[in-house]
Protein backbone atom coordinates (compact mmCIF):
# COMPACT_ATOMS: atom_id res chain seq x y z
CA UNK A 1 0.00 0.00 0.00
CA UNK A 2 1.64 3.46 -0.80
CA UNK A 3 -0.36 6.55 0.85
CA UNK A 4 1.79 9.46 -1.05
CA UNK A 5 0.90 12.71 -1.82
CA UNK A 6 0.52 14.52 -4.81
CA UNK A 7 3.69 14.86 -7.29
CA UNK A 8 5.70 12.99 -5.60
CA UNK A 9 6.25 10.80 -7.88
CA UNK A 10 4.27 7.27 -7.79
CA UNK A 11 2.33 7.09 -10.68
CA UNK A 12 5.73 6.97 -12.67
CA UNK A 13 7.19 4.66 -10.15
CA UNK A 14 4.29 2.30 -10.67
CA UNK A 15 4.37 2.50 -14.81
CA UNK A 16 8.39 1.55 -14.11
CA UNK A 17 7.28 -1.62 -12.22
CA UNK A 18 4.64 -2.50 -14.05
CA UNK A 19 7.11 -2.53 -17.35
CA UNK A 20 9.80 -4.41 -15.79
CA UNK A 21 7.53 -7.12 -14.55
CA UNK A 22 6.52 -7.23 -18.43
CA UNK A 23 9.83 -7.60 -19.46
CA UNK A 24 10.82 -10.07 -16.88
CA UNK A 25 8.52 -12.35 -16.82
CA UNK A 26 7.33 -14.31 -20.07
CA UNK A 27 3.62 -14.31 -21.18
CA UNK A 28 3.22 -12.12 -17.96
CA UNK A 29 0.12 -10.54 -17.44
CA UNK A 30 -0.29 -7.05 -15.71
CA UNK A 31 -2.98 -4.93 -15.03
CA UNK A 32 -2.67 -0.79 -14.65
CA UNK A 33 -6.24 0.47 -13.11
CA UNK A 34 -7.14 3.86 -12.15
CA UNK A 35 -10.42 5.00 -10.51
CA UNK A 36 -11.12 7.09 -13.53
CA UNK A 37 -11.05 5.90 -17.10
CA UNK A 38 -9.85 9.87 -18.01
CA UNK A 39 -7.08 9.41 -15.43
CA UNK A 40 -5.70 6.53 -17.17
CA UNK A 41 -5.24 8.57 -20.67
CA UNK A 42 -4.25 12.05 -18.96
CA UNK A 43 -1.36 11.02 -16.69
CA UNK A 44 -0.86 6.96 -16.77
CA UNK A 45 0.02 6.89 -20.46
CA UNK A 46 2.41 10.27 -20.88
CA UNK A 47 4.25 8.51 -17.65
CA UNK A 48 4.61 5.02 -19.49
CA UNK A 49 5.72 6.94 -22.61
CA UNK A 50 8.46 8.73 -20.05
CA UNK A 51 9.69 5.59 -18.89
CA UNK A 52 10.05 3.82 -22.70
CA UNK A 53 11.81 6.98 -23.90
CA UNK A 54 15.18 5.67 -24.32
CA UNK A 55 13.72 1.91 -24.68
CA UNK A 56 15.73 -0.34 -27.25
CA UNK A 57 13.64 -1.04 -29.99
CA UNK A 58 13.47 -4.77 -29.70
CA UNK A 59 12.19 -4.86 -26.38
CA UNK A 60 9.72 -1.43 -26.94
CA UNK A 61 6.56 -3.13 -26.66
CA UNK A 62 3.63 -2.24 -29.54
CA UNK A 63 0.77 -0.49 -28.02
CA UNK A 64 -2.89 -1.65 -29.25
CA UNK A 65 -4.77 1.78 -28.83
CA UNK A 66 -8.50 -0.36 -29.28
CA UNK A 67 -7.98 -2.40 -26.21
CA UNK A 68 -6.03 0.36 -24.02
CA UNK A 69 -3.02 -2.34 -23.66
CA UNK A 70 0.63 -3.02 -24.35
CA UNK A 71 2.31 -5.97 -25.91
CA UNK A 72 5.31 -6.76 -25.37
CA UNK A 73 8.00 -9.53 -27.94
CA UNK A 74 7.66 -11.91 -24.58
CA UNK A 75 3.88 -12.33 -25.22
CA UNK A 76 4.03 -10.53 -21.48
CA UNK A 77 0.78 -7.80 -21.78
CA UNK A 78 0.02 -4.70 -19.79
CA UNK A 79 -3.68 -3.94 -19.78
CA UNK A 80 -4.96 -0.68 -18.64
CA UNK A 81 -8.47 -0.31 -16.69
CA UNK A 82 -10.95 2.84 -15.89
CA UNK A 83 -12.53 0.99 -13.06
CA UNK A 84 -15.07 3.95 -13.45
CA UNK A 85 -16.42 2.38 -16.33
CA UNK A 86 -16.04 -1.20 -15.76
CA UNK A 87 -14.85 -2.66 -12.53
CA UNK A 88 -14.65 -6.25 -13.75
CA UNK A 89 -12.61 -5.62 -16.83
CA UNK A 90 -9.20 -6.74 -15.44
CA UNK A 91 -10.56 -10.04 -14.63
CA UNK A 92 -8.66 -13.24 -16.53
CA UNK A 93 -7.12 -16.27 -15.69
CA UNK A 94 -3.88 -14.93 -13.64
CA UNK A 95 -2.04 -12.20 -12.98
CA UNK A 96 1.54 -11.64 -12.16
CA UNK A 97 1.06 -7.38 -10.61
CA UNK A 98 -2.10 -5.74 -10.50
CA UNK A 99 -1.36 -1.78 -9.80
CA UNK A 100 -4.65 0.08 -8.42
CA UNK A 101 -3.76 3.80 -8.61
CA UNK A 102 -5.92 6.51 -7.11
CA UNK A 103 -7.11 3.56 -4.55
CA UNK A 104 -8.60 6.07 -2.47
CA UNK A 105 -11.23 7.16 -4.80
CA UNK A 106 -12.54 3.71 -6.00
CA UNK A 107 -15.99 3.44 -4.20
CA UNK A 108 -15.95 -0.44 -4.44
CA UNK A 109 -12.67 -1.16 -3.93
CA UNK A 110 -12.74 -4.25 -0.84
CA UNK A 111 -15.59 -5.58 -3.81
CA UNK A 112 -13.06 -5.25 -6.47
CA UNK A 113 -9.78 -7.15 -4.61
CA UNK A 114 -12.29 -9.52 -3.52
CA UNK A 115 -14.03 -10.45 -6.20
CA UNK A 116 -12.07 -9.89 -9.36
CA UNK A 117 -8.49 -9.67 -8.20
CA UNK A 118 -7.33 -12.12 -5.61
CA UNK A 119 -8.53 -15.13 -7.39
CA UNK A 120 -6.14 -14.41 -10.01
CA UNK A 121 -3.60 -14.68 -7.73
CA UNK A 122 -4.17 -18.70 -6.76
CA UNK A 123 -1.25 -19.76 -9.23
CA UNK A 124 1.03 -17.03 -8.87
CA UNK A 125 2.48 -16.66 -5.65
CA UNK A 126 5.23 -14.37 -6.23
CA UNK A 127 2.33 -11.95 -7.68
CA UNK A 128 1.70 -8.70 -6.13
CA UNK A 129 -0.85 -5.60 -5.55
CA UNK A 130 0.31 -2.61 -5.22
CA UNK A 131 -2.70 0.00 -3.97
CA UNK A 132 -1.60 3.64 -4.40
CA UNK A 133 -3.21 7.01 -3.62
CA UNK A 134 -3.03 10.18 -2.02
CA UNK A 135 -5.38 9.58 0.98
CA UNK A 136 -9.42 9.64 0.97
CA UNK A 137 -11.28 12.19 1.52
CA UNK A 138 -12.98 10.33 4.38
CA UNK A 139 -10.70 7.60 6.76
CA UNK A 140 -13.80 5.51 6.63
CA UNK A 141 -12.75 4.71 3.15
CA UNK A 142 -11.80 1.07 2.65
CA UNK A 143 -7.87 2.03 1.65
CA UNK A 144 -7.36 3.29 5.50
CA UNK A 145 -8.40 0.36 6.41
CA UNK A 146 -5.80 -1.51 3.78
CA UNK A 147 -3.23 0.81 4.94
CA UNK A 148 -3.40 0.21 8.37
CA UNK A 149 -3.69 -3.70 7.87
CA UNK A 150 -0.26 -3.85 5.88
CA UNK A 151 1.35 -1.66 7.15
CA UNK A 152 1.25 -3.48 10.46
CA UNK A 153 2.31 -6.09 8.18
CA UNK A 154 5.63 -3.90 6.79
CA UNK A 155 3.85 -3.54 3.20
CA UNK A 156 3.43 0.24 3.41
CA UNK A 157 4.89 3.46 2.62
CA UNK A 158 3.76 6.93 2.74
CA UNK A 159 5.61 10.12 1.63
CA UNK A 160 5.42 13.71 1.54
CA UNK A 161 5.29 16.49 -0.58
CA UNK A 162 8.57 17.50 1.27
CA UNK A 163 10.27 14.19 -0.23
CA UNK A 164 9.90 15.35 -3.39
CA UNK A 165 13.29 15.99 -4.07
CA UNK A 166 12.88 18.08 -7.54
CA UNK A 167 11.40 20.74 -5.56
CA UNK A 168 12.58 23.59 -3.79
CA UNK A 169 11.45 24.30 -0.36
CA UNK A 170 10.40 27.61 -2.04
CA UNK A 171 8.36 25.94 -4.56
CA UNK A 172 6.55 23.69 -1.95
CA UNK A 173 5.50 26.79 0.11
CA UNK A 174 4.16 28.49 -3.05
CA UNK A 175 2.30 25.37 -4.15
CA UNK A 176 0.64 25.38 -0.40
CA UNK A 177 -0.35 28.54 -0.67
CA UNK A 178 -2.36 27.97 -3.67
CA UNK A 179 -4.95 25.81 -1.88
CA UNK A 180 -8.00 27.81 -0.81
CA UNK A 181 -8.74 25.06 1.35
CA UNK A 182 -5.99 23.82 4.80
CA UNK A 183 -8.07 20.66 4.45
CA UNK A 184 -7.57 19.61 0.81
CA UNK A 185 -3.59 20.39 0.91
CA UNK A 186 -2.99 18.55 4.58
CA UNK A 187 -5.02 15.77 2.54
CA UNK A 188 -3.26 16.05 -0.90
CA UNK A 189 -0.12 16.88 -0.56
CA UNK A 190 0.82 15.92 3.18
CA UNK A 191 -1.01 12.47 3.34
CA UNK A 192 -3.73 13.82 6.35
CA UNK A 193 -6.20 11.73 6.98
CA UNK A 194 -8.71 14.23 7.58
CA UNK A 195 -12.67 14.48 7.31
CA UNK A 196 -14.02 16.82 4.17
CA UNK A 197 -16.29 18.49 6.19
CA UNK A 198 -18.24 19.26 3.22
CA UNK A 199 -19.13 15.65 2.54
CA UNK A 200 -19.11 14.74 6.34
CA UNK A 201 -23.00 13.81 7.96
CA UNK A 202 -21.69 15.25 10.83
CA UNK A 203 -18.65 17.62 10.69
CA UNK A 204 -18.05 18.15 14.00
CA UNK A 205 -17.42 13.99 15.00
CA UNK A 206 -14.50 12.50 16.28
CA UNK A 207 -12.97 9.35 17.47
CA UNK A 208 -12.95 10.90 21.12
CA UNK A 209 -16.62 10.01 21.66
CA UNK A 210 -15.80 6.50 21.12
CA UNK A 211 -15.42 5.37 25.00
CA UNK A 212 -16.58 2.16 27.25
CA UNK A 213 -19.64 3.37 28.87
CA UNK A 214 -20.58 1.07 32.10
CA UNK A 215 -24.51 0.96 32.45
CA UNK A 216 -25.71 1.69 35.68
CA UNK A 217 -28.05 -0.47 38.09
CA UNK A 218 -31.01 1.47 36.45
CA UNK A 219 -30.11 0.76 33.11
CA UNK A 220 -33.69 -1.66 32.82
CA UNK A 221 -35.93 1.10 32.83
CA UNK A 222 -33.94 3.60 30.55
CA UNK A 223 -35.83 4.19 27.04
CA UNK A 224 -34.61 2.00 24.44
CA UNK A 225 -34.13 3.69 20.87
CA UNK A 226 -33.46 3.03 17.19
CA UNK A 227 -32.55 5.17 14.60
CA UNK A 228 -32.44 4.67 11.08
CA UNK A 229 -32.19 5.47 7.50
CA UNK A 230 -33.52 2.92 5.45
CA UNK A 231 -31.41 2.44 2.07
CA UNK A 232 -33.13 1.46 -1.15
CA UNK A 233 -31.14 -1.02 -3.88
CA UNK A 234 -27.39 -0.22 -3.45
CA UNK A 235 -27.65 2.17 -0.51
CA UNK A 236 -26.61 0.76 2.74
CA UNK A 237 -29.56 0.92 5.49
CA UNK A 238 -27.69 1.89 8.52
CA UNK A 239 -29.21 2.36 12.03
CA UNK A 240 -28.22 2.84 15.24
CA UNK A 241 -29.06 1.05 18.61
CA UNK A 242 -29.37 3.77 21.86
CA UNK A 243 -30.60 4.27 25.09
CA UNK A 244 -31.43 7.70 27.31
CA UNK A 245 -28.96 8.02 30.45
CA UNK A 246 -31.41 9.57 32.27
CA UNK A 247 -29.35 10.59 34.95
CA UNK A 248 -26.44 11.90 33.10
CA UNK A 249 -28.79 13.22 30.70
CA UNK A 250 -26.87 11.98 27.65
CA UNK A 251 -27.82 9.72 25.07
CA UNK A 252 -25.60 6.76 24.72
CA UNK A 253 -25.00 4.90 21.33
CA UNK A 254 -24.49 1.03 22.30
CA UNK A 255 -24.38 -0.17 18.77
CA UNK A 256 -24.56 0.33 15.24
CA UNK A 257 -25.79 -1.62 12.33
CA UNK A 258 -25.47 -1.58 8.20
CA UNK A 259 -26.97 -3.79 5.71
CA UNK A 260 -27.19 -3.65 1.84
CA UNK A 261 -28.11 -6.20 -1.28
CA UNK A 262 -29.99 -9.15 -1.38
CA UNK A 263 -29.38 -9.19 2.51
CA UNK A 264 -31.71 -6.79 3.35
CA UNK A 265 -34.97 -7.85 3.73
CA UNK A 266 -38.09 -6.59 6.11
CA UNK A 267 -37.78 -9.75 8.46
CA UNK A 268 -34.24 -9.88 8.47
CA UNK A 269 -33.86 -6.10 9.62
CA UNK A 270 -36.52 -6.52 12.22
CA UNK A 271 -34.49 -9.71 13.66
CA UNK A 272 -31.47 -7.69 13.58
CA UNK A 273 -32.89 -4.73 15.92
CA UNK A 274 -34.04 -7.16 18.17
CA UNK A 275 -31.22 -9.22 18.98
Amino acid sequence: VQEIGRQVGKTFWNCKKAIEVCLAIPHARVKYASAFLSSVEEYVIPNIKRVLADCPDYLRPKYLESKRKYQFRNGAELKLIGLDRDPDAGRGPYCDLYIIDEAGFVKTLASIIDDVILPMFNTRPWGRIVLSSSSPKTPGHPFIAFAEKYKALDSYIMMTIDQNTDLTRERIEEMKKEYESETAMLRELYCKRIIDESLAIIPEWDEKYCVATEPDEFRPFYFNYTFMDLGVKNDFTAGLLCYYDFLRAKLVVEEEFGMKGPDMTTLKLANLIKE
